[in-house]
């Protein structure tokens, strides 16, 4: 996860140098070069190294638009490998769409030599088909989870729902009992009348389960870094209380959509069982009534819910502690350190060296900026801790609620699909004139090219990227490193020349 850089040990320096002293001294009418340590500043971070390749250089630089990870930092780049096109695929998913993104991508990293030597215009985007293939992977393998080609389902294992007839002379499907499709979405559900319902609640629950566990993972990231720095005032003051945090909000949250898919609830309004409640109302309830889920039960229905209140109340204690623990205990820890902090007395040679009036006004200044540095520090780290706080107690509502657009751009997608589809071609096989059907066609196939295959593709990607920047890389990454540029004489004479 960390990354570093190898610098020559201090032997070899001393070596170094102490060679260049004996040539000197043996010839010293004969210019030599001259080896100089520079002390690096307090405070500064050593340059950071990236050894890439072409399959991990797309994914690192995703990571390195944003912000060049510190020296020795946790890389982003690694974990956004998989997390990238996996979330472009939740929202792209479709057989059709994600099938032919990766047969293309496919090609590319398949004929690569071929293209490059044919010098065409997929030359240029050969640097990212590594990216691309994975993009198309996911978007496929969401596609048959949602059982969606172009808008149509796939009677793939057939159906665990059978139609009859209510007393109304209504169509209704029931489920085969004891009957579990294998795979994906039962097609079923895109021929019943609440179908749109169904795809709402079914794509915002993923949505909310994937953004909980993404930003879990980033929190988790930032105690590795709080480890490897030795940063314990950080582990325990900022990445405890934010996980705590975390887990008994949305946490909870995310355990409550899965009890709610596995409890068999009684959809019949007119009897006496237990109903489903809204999963909203449940978290409402959780945060402005103290925890109470006498309303809105999920389990231990014989008690009214008695254990689930209890258990909402104690998360809420507990997510309720966490706010002061990040607020509070690391500006007093710095505040009392600084108070401690006394600077050791001179020796006697430092007394003899100060003397003058130069050296003396000099030390005094030198004095001045570092208790101007401390205060300035201290002051720093309270506004730091207040924003902090802040921002994540917020953020973890705002954030949560930003990966909703998982939800938003996959349900857009299946509809503008299904909108392209009926309107071209089902309008076609309505009229049933071969002429409209063909018509039809062309005008499906550029619509969905241009439109879904271009630029809602386009669109999937950049929100991709904002829930990687934003949402999950604010958790633990600093991003104020800078690359490593080995020295170069061409550089360095082509910069000398461009600025002359």
């Amino acid at each position: 996860f960390f990354q570093m850089i190898r610098r020559p040990p201090r032997s070899t320096q001393s070596r170094s140098s102490a060679a260049s002293d004996v040539y000197k001294r043996q010839k010293p009418n004969i210019a030599s070069g001259q080896i100089t340590e520079v002390p690096r500043k307090k405070g500064a971070n050593p340059p950071t190294y990236f050894k890439m390749n072409d399959f991990t250089w797309p994914f690192q630089e995703i990571v390195n638009t944003y912000g060049i990870p510190r020296y020795r930092e946790v890389n982003p780049g690694l974990f956004t490998i998989v997390t990238f096109p996996f979330q472009f695929g939740v929202m792209f998913g479709d057989i059709g769409h994600g099938g032919a993104l990766f047969l293309f991508a496919l090609y590319l990293c398949l004929k690569r030599e071929e293209i490059q030597k044919g010098g065409s215009f997929l030359t240029m985007i050969l640097i990212v088909r590594w990216l691309l293939l994975f993009m198309g992977f996911f978007a496929l393998y969401a596609g048959f989870i949602y059982n969606d080609f172009l808008s149509l389902p796939w009677n793939l294992f057939g159906s665990c729902y059978e139609n009859h007839e209510s007393h109304s002379g209504e169509s209704i499907a029931k489920k085969i009992e004891d009957c579990v499709y294998p795979f994906g979405l039962d097609p079923k559900w895109y021929i019943a009348s609440n179908e749109l319902t169904f795809f709402n609640s079914l794509k915002m629950k993923l949505a909310v389960v994937i953004g909980v566990c993404h930003m879990l993972l980033g929190i988790f990231l930032k105690s590795l870094n709080c480890l490897h720095f030795s940063n314990y005032m950080d582990f325990f003051f900022e990445f405890v209380p934010q996980i705590l945090f975390m887990c008994s909000t949305f946490g909870y949250m995310v355990i409550c959509i899965f009890v709610k898919w596995a409890t068999p609830w009684d959809l019949d309004p007119a009897s006496a069982g237990p109903h489903p409640p809204s999963i909203i109302s449940v978290f409402i309830d959780f945060a402005l009534k103290a925890g109470d889920a006498s309303e809105n039960q999920l389990w231990d229905f014989k008690n009214g819910g008695r254990s689930q209140t209890n258990l909402q109340f104690t998360l809420l204690i507990i997510a309720a502690i966490c706010i002061p623990v990040m607020l509070i205990p690391k500006p007093l820890i710095l505040y009392f350190k600084m108070q401690n902090h006394h600077p050791p007395a001179p020796t006697q040679n430092q007394q003899n060296q100060i003397k003058a009036p130069l050296l003396e006004s000099d030390s005094q200044n030198q004095k001045e900026e570092e208790e101007h540095e401390e205060e300035h520090n201290f002051g720093e780290v309270v506004v730091h801790s207040l924003i902090e706080t802040i921002e994540f107690v917020l953020g973890t509502i705002s954030n949560t609620a930003s990966y909703l657009r998982l939800w938003a751009l996959s349900l857009a997608h299946a509809q503008l699909a299904k909108v392209f589809f009926e309107k071209t071609i089902g309008s076609g096989i309505a009229s049933g004139s071969f002429l409209s059907i063909f018509v039809g066609y062309m005008i499906f196939v550029n619509v969905t090219f241009f439109v879904l295959m271009c630029m809602d593709l386009m669109e999937c990607f950049l929100h991709a990227l904002r829930l990687h920047w934003v949402e999950f890389q604010n958790k633990f990454y600093k991003a104020d490193g800078y690359k490593f540029n080995p020295f170069s004489f061409v550089t360095a004479m082509t910069a000398e020349t461009t600025s002359a």
